[in-house]
């Protein structure tokens, strides 16, 4: 027997080895050997939410649930989770981004149905159009296990549960560990589902030895699963223990606070004592700088393209008047670019309706700045502002109150990858439809002559010519809202009355395709006809929205009334219908 050959075989192996020792090298000698391309995985998904009585929830209680990724994650657009409900399964809504973690929630509905208890199938993580990915631009691994039925959290929907308290929480001072004159205090109370809140009902805190009262803030109507309260330091607030708020310091002060079914909110809590880094000095005086942000989105994706603006905000602890042309500086690739002054009226113009930052009167408290994105620039990092990038450059920034000069300092903005900019891109990409707004009903029910007015809020300004209109399903009939105006030349305002024969006792509905043309068109400035297909900001048979033609009219609100209302609604009273 002749012995093989090996001589083949064994070049090979030699060459695979010093492939093996190269790479060895690389790895030891601190060199990447290769450029990270998988993206964070799933690491965990959990009911975090306990029914409010028992172990059951009932309806319109709040079901919550986190995903914790194994980095950092960064989401845009809204995507979602699947819970399984009895032999049913339902969508739940993001709330909740922080580092790692997402928090998506459902609220109960009176056909739900589960007596072994919710559980969650396998990879039931959504990306409903939007995007999961790592700071490298890495898509996240959706991929999980089930989580099992608990029988500790069955659901009832025919069970009508008292709106509770599960807790809350409070803000931190802007700077250091002590809020200062003119800076507002605020505390959230986190409720077991939506309430509605008519009045205005208050929060005592305690500064030292005096009880203060919190008013109810930026309420406009509609439900939501939290209130905010807030108080303004006065210069003799001094606590130097922390505030702190009592048992069961809030008080209805002659309004209401209830759930879709009219039942009163429980309104007992528990206190939070003082904490030292929160504590109370209202003699440290002159406006300072809370934060700064921008505050718009690209048109398309995450880019901004030639021509596009690009928005700046600095919010100060109180009102501060502006006079001559302040400048923001942001940092856009390897060039300073100046923002210029943006006047108040301006602003709310071009900002959307419901934007959280209008704060419209006297006591004016943010400040705007805008830059226009020239062919020349770009930044594949995304737009950044420097520590103190708000100068005064010849003008002045002044409290409202006593004239005194605001401090500018402030912390810088990084590198922001969904705020990338391209100035050689033209603008290809259709305007798309962000969201869709619906005032709630003032008395829980629309009802005859009342007008439901609807925003739906473009992804960039568009130019309009004709009158679209907004299908709405009430009961078994098709109604139409007429377009009223485009308001700040991103959002369409439509406007239905309800008739004395509307009648829908399980709640108004509006489809993906409710926008009806009627032979207008909506384009933006380079002539891209929108996309105005509502994908999931429809919904159908919302019973926030019922409606009861019966119902004789609101009586008129008298003139001072009536712009109180208004300006509710523009501060940011809208409900979000973004489920």
């Amino acid at each position: 027997m002749t012995s093989p050959n090996l001589s083949h075989g064994s070049y090979q192996l030699s060459s695979v080895c010093v492939v093996c020792a190269a790479v060895l090298s690389m790895l030891t000698a601190g060199a990447p050997a290769f450029a990270q391309t998988t993206g964070p995985a799933v690491e965990r998904v959990s009911l975090r939410s306990r029914p409010a009585s028992g172990d059951t929830y009932g309806a319109d209680e709040r079901i919550t649930v986190h995903v914790a990724f194994g980095e950092p994650v960064i989401v845009t657009g809204e995507p979602r989770l699947v819970l399984q409900i009895g032999d049913q399964t339902r969508s739940t809504d993001l709330y909740l981004v922080t580092g790692n973690t997402l928090g998506f929630r459902y609220h109960v509905k009176a056909s739900d149905r589960d007596e072994d208890g919710v559980g969650i199938p396998p990879n039931a993580l959504l990306l409903n159009r939007g995007s999961i990915r790592d700071s490298h631009g890495n898509d996240a691994v959706l991929a999980h296990e089930a989580v099992p039925d608990d029988p500790a959290r069955k659901v009832d929907g025919g069970l009508d549960a008292l709106p509770t308290i599960e807790r809350l929480t409070t803000g931190r001072p802007r700077q250091g560990d002590t809020f200062g004159g003119g800076e507002s205090i605020s505390v959230t109370l986190h409720f077991s589902e939506p309430v509605y809140v008519t009045g205005a009902p208050q929060l005592a805190i305690q500064l030292g030895t005096q009880a203060r009262q919190m008013h109810l803030h930026l309420w406009g109507g509609g439900s939501q699963p939290f209130l905010n309260f807030e108080y303004v330091v006065q210069p003799s607030d001094i606590d130097a223990d922390g505030f702190s708020v009592p048992a069961d310091a809030l008080t209805l002060n002659g309004g209401s606070i209830k759930d879709a079914d009219g039942n009163d909110a429980d309104l007992t809590h528990d206190a939070v004592p003082d904490r030292p880094d929160r504590k109370v000095d209202g003699a440290s005086g002159a406006p300072s700088v809370v934060r700064v942000l921008l505050s718009r989105s690209p048109a398309s994706a995450d880019t901004y393209a030639v021509g596009e603006t690009i928005f700046a905000l600095a919010q100060f602890t109180r009102g501060v008047h502006v006079t001559g042309a302040p400048r923001f500086a942001l940092q856009v690739g390897a060039r300073a670019r100046r923002a210029s002054h943006l006047p108040r009226l301006r602003a709310a113009e071009l900002l959307p309706p419901g934007n959280a930052f209008h704060d419209l009167g006297e006591d004016e408290r943010n400040v705007y700045f805008q830059y226009v994105v020239q062919p020349s620039d770009v930044d594949d990092d995304g737009v950044s502002a420097p520590a103190n990038a708000l100068t005064l450059n010849g003008g002045s920034i002044r409290a409202v109150d006593d004239g005194s000069d605001a401090r500018l300092s402030h912390d810088g903005l990084p590198d922001d990858p969904s705020r990338r900019v391209d100035g050689s891109r033209g603008d290809d990409e259709a305007p798309a439809v962000l969201f869709l707004t619906l005032e709630g009903p003032v008395r829980g029910v629309f009802g005859r002559a009342d007008t439901l007015t609807l925003a739906v809020a473009l992804s960039e300004g568009v130019t309009l010519s004709g009158a679209p209109r907004l299908a709405l399903r009430i009961g078994a009939q098709t109604r139409f809202a007429t377009f009223r105006e485009r308001w700040a030349t991103t959002s369409l305002l439509f406007d239905y009355v309800v008739q004395e024969s509307d009648r829908d006792d399980n709640g108004i509905s509006i489809d993906a395709d409710a926008i009806d043309l009627n032979g207008a068109t909506i384009r933006d400035n380079a002539g891209n006809d929108a996309d105005l297909d509502l994908g999931y900001h429809a919904f159908s048979d919302d019973p926030s929205y019922k409606v009861d033609g019966r119902l004789t009219p609101v009586p008129a609100l008298p003139l001072g009334g009536v712009l109180a209302l208004l300006l509710a609604l523009l501060v940011g009273g809208r409900r979000r219908l973004a489920r």
